[in-house]
């Protein structure tokens, strides 16, 4: 990755996305190294698609990597960590994060570049996976959360999204209900 294209930060991300893709646990240390040099605030699309990476591939190794992105100045890189350690780790590290992240009037009020207001297609996209990722560390814990969200008029994405987890949420507890947990 470095030095391959010194010159042309679009390549570089294209670089690491492909590293990405590869999903391979031989990149882990190239994607590593990715982000530790590009801690900088310009860096931080490099920083983004390379813990997607570390995230998709899954290893156990790469958590404290995500963890330390929770706390990253940048909102895309924080609350993108705190999805991917909940959804494909189990780690509640960031489950700060996905509790706002549930909540419209944050969203709403969080800013991108320029300060111009986030796309709507942004705020379900993260929404949708803080719903999921507080399901996978809480269960049934988040039930009312659910509810509130499958009757969510704003966004049809978070409603279904809620919708599905709900029915998630009644399978289990149909399972629980009969002796031994099988029917």
């Amino acid at each position: 990755y470095e030095g391959m294209f010194p010159g042309d930060p679009i390549f570089r991300v294209y670089a690491v996305e492909g590293l990405a893709l590869s999903r391979s646990p031989h990149a882990i240390e190239a994607l590593e190294r990715v982000i530790d040099s590009n801690d900088q605030p310009e860096g931080w699309d490099l920083r983004w698609v390379a813990l997607a990476a570390l995230a998709n591939i899954g290893h156990d190794s790469v958590v404290p990597y995500l963890r330390k992105a929770v706390a990253d100045p940048r909102r895309e890189v924080s609350w993108s960590a705190s999805c991917w350690l909940a959804s494909f780790f189990g780690d509640a590290a960031g489950i700060e994060v996905l509790r706002k992240l549930t909540d419209w009037s944050y969203l709403d009020g969080e800013r991108g570049d320029r300060e111009r207001e986030r796309a709507p297609q942004e705020k379900e996209q993260y929404m949708v996976m803080a719903i999921e990722g507080l399901w996978k560390l809480e269960k049934d814990d988040v039930a009312q959360l659910i509810l509130e969200k499958s009757r969510d008029t704003r966004s049809t994405k978070v409603k279904n999204a809620a919708l599905e987890i709900a029915s998630k949420l009644e399978r289990r507890g149909s399972e629980s209900a009969v002796p031994g947990g099988a029917r």
